[in-house]
């Protein structure tokens, strides 16, 4: 691109001299090279990078993340361990895996029909044929959409925060140590409108009728 030093502009005619790039990185002295023609022109030669970037900071962090990865991935291997029980059934002794640490929890976040990323997550942590065992973490402000289980009721108990619990019609405040029963086939939604971490665990069971016991 060259840029004349004299521009004679017609009348009511503005013209623009400037060389429009995007923002430059002065950190690292980056730039934007001219040089000066025997014409009295000026031509643009393009961008000088400057310095490579500092990224020692970020690297360091990196290999602190991953060692500290790695130390978990180990510490999981020795803390997760089968528990020798006694079968009521056949009376011989089997192990089963009765203890898993929080921090050995693999968490799922489900995509919403609309393609954006839920503000939920949702983690198993025991199952059987019977029933399963989980937790849902709703972040600030998630909602967990319409949906029903066709097979399973599910029992929630409100752990941490608070969350409004949609279930057909009726709408509830759950607070921290409540508990709420979903029927299977029943559409409901959970919404946390609070700026707060909100955690729930789930119970699913499948069963062809809920008892439900009131103490008075």
């Amino acid at each position: 691109m060259f840029l004349s030093k004299k521009i004679k502009s017609p009348v009511k005619l503005r013209r623009s001299s400037r060389h429009r790039v995007a923002p430059l990185a002065i950190w690292r002295n980056e730039r934007m090279k001219y040089v000066s023609l025997a014409s009295g022109e000026i031509n643009c030669l393009g961008l000088d990078e400057g310095c490579k970037e500092d990224d020692y900071a970020l690297r360091k962090l990196q290999k602190k993340y991953q060692k500290k990865h790695e130390d978990n991935k180990k510490s999981k291997k020795n803390r997760i361990k089968k528990t020798e029980v006694l079968d009521s059934e056949t009376g011989d002794s089997v192990m089963l895996t009765l203890y898993r640490p929080f921090s050995d929890y693999e968490w799922t976040i489900p995509k919403q029909e609309h393609g954006a990323t839920a503000r939920y997550a949702i983690t198993k942590v025991f199952t059987s044929k019977m029933f399963s065992f989980g937790l849902l973490k709703m972040l600030p402000h998630g909602i967990k959409e319409e949906q029903y289980s066709p097979t399973d009721n599910i029992h929630f108990v409100v752990v941490k925060g608070n969350v409004r619990v949609t279930i057909y019609k009726s709408s509830y405040r759950v607070s921290q140590s409540d508990s709420i029963i979903v029927p299977k086939g029943v559409i409901y939604s959970i919404k946390n409108d609070k700026s707060s971490l909100a955690l729930l665990v789930s119970l699913k069971v499948t069963l062809f009728r809920i008892l439900c016991y009131v103490l008075t």
